[in-house]
């Protein structure tokens, strides 16, 4: 495998782009379509692409477990070590992270504001945060 063709293996990956890759990749560019549809049916560039492929899922899989360690760490600090909304926002992102929290609101553009509506029957939706902590306060 030539040094241009890994060129263009590596400039593939960029945006996935055929013709791009192989303009960049010091191909002419009056045929770099033609070029790059020919160097993806190029068994050893496939193979290359391939293994380049693994290795960066390799690395986004160990950079996703590094950022959620990190996330941990905040969420379960003690409260003095850290801002509450610093915390609050590990946990939440956490909680999307794995799927805990499932989402019961559809984005809808209410006559032009952007405000999110409920979906689904939640007796609370309509209620102010005021009106909520009435509630729990009668619970109490």
């Amino acid at each position: 495998m030539t040094e241009r063709q890994k060129r263009f293996c590596y400039e593939y990956l960029v945006d996935l782009n055929p013709t791009k890759a192989a303009v960049n990749a010091g191909y002419s560019e009056k045929y770099s379509g033609q070029t790059g549809c020919r160097l993806l049916k190029n068994p050893e560039v496939q193979k290359f692409l391939e293994d380049l492929l693994k290795n960066e899922d390799k690395r986004n899989e160990v950079l996703v477990n590094r950022v959620v360690s990190e996330l941990a760490v905040i969420a379960f600090s003690k409260m003095e070590d850290i801002k509450n909304s610093e915390k609050l926002k590990a946990l939440e992102m956490l909680g999307k992270h794995f799927r805990i929290f499932v989402s019961s609101f559809k984005e809808e553009n209410d006559a032009g504001t952007g405000h999110s509506k409920e979906k689904d029957d939640n007796p609370f939706a309509g209620l102010s945060v005021e009106e909520l902590r009435k509630l729990v306060e009668n619970e109490e």
